[in-house]
């Protein structure tokens, strides 16, 4: 019998430095599944803080951040207590950044060909 298939989940981890957070990293889903999207573009002022922060966190499968004594934030609901907005703010910005990344291809390289190669199939010439 074959092995139960399950989605992968990808995600690239954030690095916070140049937001003035050194060390500070959370990884986010680039491979988000269309409803929880849904929910996230739907989330509007009406949303009551535990639905923000549930899907918040399934965003952002987990992070390494310390509150002001250095003692680890819990990924958890609660966790979102000890982050300052702007690192909240901070989180969506490169996750935005990340998907961007995500979506478009490379550049391509040096070896690669911008021109149009000459057409290879089999066509009746007129």
């Amino acid at each position: 019998m074959a092995a139960k298939r399950k989605m992968p989940v990808k995600t690239v981890t954030l690095d916070f430095s140049e937001d003035g957070y050194e060390g500070f990293t959370a990884e986010t889903r680039t491979n988000s599944p269309v409803g929880l999207i849904r929910q996230y573009i739907e989330m509007g002022a009406d949303a009551s803080e535990d639905e923000a922060r549930t899907l918040l966190l399934k965003l952002f499968p987990s992070w390494d951040f310390v509150d002001d004594d250095g003692k680890p934030i819990p990924h958890a609901a609660e966790g979102f207590d000890f982050i300052p907005p702007d690192l909240v703010t901070a989180m969506q910005r490169r996750r935005a950044e990340a998907l961007k990344q995500a979506a478009m291809p490379g550049p391509l390289e040096s070896e690669s060909s911008t021109t149009a190669g000459q057409d290879t199939t089999d066509s009746p010439t007129p």
